[in-house]
């Protein structure tokens, strides 16, 4: 083991209290894995954390008990909430795509009978709505970039019948013209 594979653990334990920690990780949860693999697990457990926003700095999240328990827990978590964590990434690198959507949202509005339009409130929206429909919108950088430059919008189209279950996403340009749309897959 390196060093650098020890980046996470050497900021709040000593050398020696580390590799007594991976150690009785190794025996107790990793049997059968090298020390440095167990080191890689706590790295990626440790990264999971400070995704989660957990305070790396207090001992049972720096050194659990049971890493591997930890670590999948972190794992369910950050599945279960990893539409939320996405959209909080893409508001911390657009900021301003939520503003526009607001500055938007009366002229590409639109209710007919059957169907009608929406404008996404916030970045989490537009994430969901592309998870939902299993396609891009909502997984790439390249629409929140283009909204904020006032390039491109994102709208729903929803039937009114069913105002809450998406349908096909929109993408139109600022004069109007849709660029493309996508329904499901």
């Amino acid at each position: 083991i390196r060093p650098k594979d020890l980046t996470w653990p050497l900021r709040r334990m000593t050398p020696e209290k580390t590799m007594n920690y991976i150690e009785r990780q190794r025996k107790e949860s990793y049997k059968g894995y090298k020390a440095k693999a167990v080191a890689s697990q706590y790295t990626d457990y440790m990264n999971m954390c400070q995704k989660l926003k957990k305070d790396t700095s207090d001992e049972p999240v720096y050194r659990p008990r049971e890493l591997k328990r930890r670590h999948d827990e972190c794992v369910l978590e950050i599945e279960r909430n990893e539409a939320s964590i996405q959209a909080e990434e893409y508001s911390g690198k657009y900021p301003e795509a939520e503003s526009v959507l607001r500055e938007i949202r009366e002229k590409l509005s639109f209710a007919g009978k059957e169907y009608f339009i929406k404008v996404p409130e916030k970045i989490i929206d537009i994430v969901l709505e592309g998870r939902y429909l299993h396609h891009c919108v909502g997984s790439t950088d390249r629409y929140f970039d283009r909204i904020k430059d006032h390039e491109t919008y994102i709208c729903f189209l929803r039937k009114t019948a069913e105002p809450d279950t998406p349908f096909y996403t929109i993408e139109v340009e600022p004069g109007g013209t849709i660029r493309q749309h996508r329904g499901m897959y």
